[in-house]
């Protein structure tokens, strides 16, 4: 491979009229999602202090190698032309201008996930997976993992711009995005805006999805039609715009009743038994995930010995502990 500093450090640094630059990222940026207000605010102020560099096709028309982020603060700033660096096409072999590119990105800041994933997807084109897996994934913050390779990879091929956006801005995690791109484009719309609408973290995100999707395929209704049944009448709109962290738990119980209503009616009468014992402050009962298990557990914060004792007292002294039991047998 050719060492791109040996070309670089000679360009002169030349005036070019913004109208040549080609509309869009092109092939070789990774930019996406960003915050473009502070950096148009400091050219604005202090002018362009690194000029970018553009490579020059058959056309005349110049294709960005680095520097997309200026460029586009420029436009902002209403500038008509930029310093820039020119390289003739030839120059620069493809995977020398992406390396250039994500070098200068990850000198001056941290690439976020969508970024990552197109940094991922472009050099795919010219880079060997192992290769991209040994040396790039690490490169990018990434463990060295096929299977994350793949998600990657799926991510950017799937996902519309207004996904990879909320990716970028951190609103949905890689896990959701990856669920995203399996679903049909109606679905992915749908989960987006509900996530979104809600702000769900990513542990609400996966649960959602996993219960949404569940229940599409034993209901066998249309995801849209599920959601609307769980949500009633108040709708996502209204009701959950004023409290969205209630909403969003309420919303929850009732896909949750939909898809177990046995587990869930259960784990509802099993809260009232703890609750009727009133145990004392610092004392917590609870029930094995999914009553899958037959031992339920205790546990009891105390500060000193003779607390542990007072409290392990009154435990024994509570009426009703002995009756606590399996929920399931109640339904019976």
């Amino acid at each position: 491979m050719k060492n791109p500093r040996k070309n670089l450090t000679s360009l002169p640094v030349q005036t070019v009229a913004l109208e040549r630059i080609e509309n869009g990222a092109g092939p070789f940026c990774m930019s996406f999602g960003y915050d473009a207000a502070p950096l148009i605010r400091s050219i604005g102020h202090i002018g362009l202090v690194h000029a970018p560099l553009v490579m020059e096709g058959d056309s005349g028309v110049l294709t960005i190698i680095s520097g997309y982020r200026r460029i586009r603060a420029l436009m902002a700033l209403d500038q008509g032309h930029v310093p820039c660096r020119v390289v003739e096409k030839n120059d620069l072999e493809p995977l020398e201008a992406l390396l250039i590119n994500l070098h200068d990105n990850l000198a001056t800041r941290r690439l976020n996930e969508t970024e990552k994933a197109m940094a991922l997807e472009r050099l795919a084109r010219v880079v060997h997976a192992d290769d991209l897996v040994e040396t790039y994934m690490p490169l990018l913050g990434l463990p060295s993992h096929k299977p994350l390779l793949k998600a990657y990879l799926r991510i950017v091929e799937m996902l519309g711009e207004r996904e990879l956006y909320g990716l970028a801005r951190g609103h949905i995690t890689v896990k959701t995005a990856e669920a995203l791109a399996d679903e049909d484009p109606a679905n992915r719309e749908s989960l987006f805006q509900l996530i979104t609408t809600l702000h769900l973290n990513g542990n609400q995100q996966k649960q959602w999805i996993e219960l949404l999707m569940d229940l599409t395929r034993i209901c066998q209704q249309p995801l849209a039609d599920i959601i609307r049944a769980v949500a009633g009448e108040e709708g996502f709109e209204t009701a959950g715009i004023q409290n969205r962290p209630q909403w969003s738990k309420t919303i929850l119980r009732r896909l949750r009743l939909k898809r177990f209503p046995h587990l869930v009616r259960a784990e509802d009468r099993f809260r009232g038994q703890v609750s009727r014992l009133n145990p004392p402050k610092g004392v917590r009962i609870s029930a094995p995930p999914f009553f899958e298990s037959p031992d339920f557990r205790l546990e009891v914060q105390f500060r000193h010995g003779r607390e542990l004792k007072e409290k392990i007292e009154r435990l024994t002294r509570t009426a009703g502990l002995e009756d606590l039991d399996v929920p399931w047998k109640e339904e019976s």
